[in-house]
């Protein structure tokens, strides 16, 4: 209980602090608010507002039912998905800069895979309208694909950072092929097909590459 007091104070800090209400999405941190990109729209990082929209469901995950503060959270997950679903571009990414995608004028891979992983947990906890998300879900899947070399590595992922900036096809981090991975065992779960899996024995047999 008092690990979860702690993590909700900070959450309604964080959210206080750098969440626009009129856009619902969240500002990297306080240098963004009131800063316009060269188009003159807001700076909204798409990994910045994948981290939390991938981390919403996690967190719905861990907390018991019964908390008092779930509902905040659910209400801040169902708010921001619509922003979510708007700032999909029509090859089916999300771009560096999610309100002006003219900014960096390439799909970015982690922040894609974050939203796609959110959109599909919400379907299948019937959170969200599956008639309105899942095309979004299978047109972000569809371009995630593309993404992926025939060698695996997983392309097109900007380098570690706090805004929206340029990226390469074999630009590549660990978080662009995890949440990549993310995306697509919650699609296996949304649609019925994901098989029961082994962790301890997974662990056991990483354990014995190391």
């Amino acid at each position: 209980p008092r690990s979860l007091a702690f993590l909700d104070a900070e959450y309604k800090a964080t959210y206080d602090t750098l969440y626009d209400t009129a856009e619902n999405l969240f500002y990297r941190d306080e240098r963004f608010i009131g800063q316009k990109t060269p188009n003159g729209r807001k700076v909204f990082w798409s990994r910045g507002n994948g981290w939390v929209f991938a981390g919403l469901p996690m967190l719905l995950e861990a907390l018991p039912e019964s908390h008092g503060k779930r509902p905040f959270y659910l209400d801040l997950f169902k708010r921001m998905a619509p922003a979510v679903l708007a700032a999909q571009q029509p090859d089916g990414l999300w771009y560096p800069s999610l309100l002006d995608p003219k900014q960096v004028e390439v799909g970015e891979t982690s922040g894609s895979a974050f939203f796609v992983y959110g959109l599909a947990w919400g379907v299948r906890h019937r959170l969200l309208e599956r008639d309105r998300c899942w095309p979004a879900v299978e047109r972000g899947w569809a371009a995630l694909v593309t993404r992926i070399r025939p060698d695996g590595l997983v392309g097109f992922v900007q380098r570690i950072g706090d805004a929206p900036d340029k990226l390469r096809e074999d630009s590549t981090q660990l978080y662009g092929t995890g949440g990549v991975l993310m995306a697509g065992s919650e699609i296996l779960r949304a649609i019925g097909a994901a098989k029961p899996v082994d962790a301890a024995g997974l662990l056991a047999a990483a354990e014995k590459l190391l």
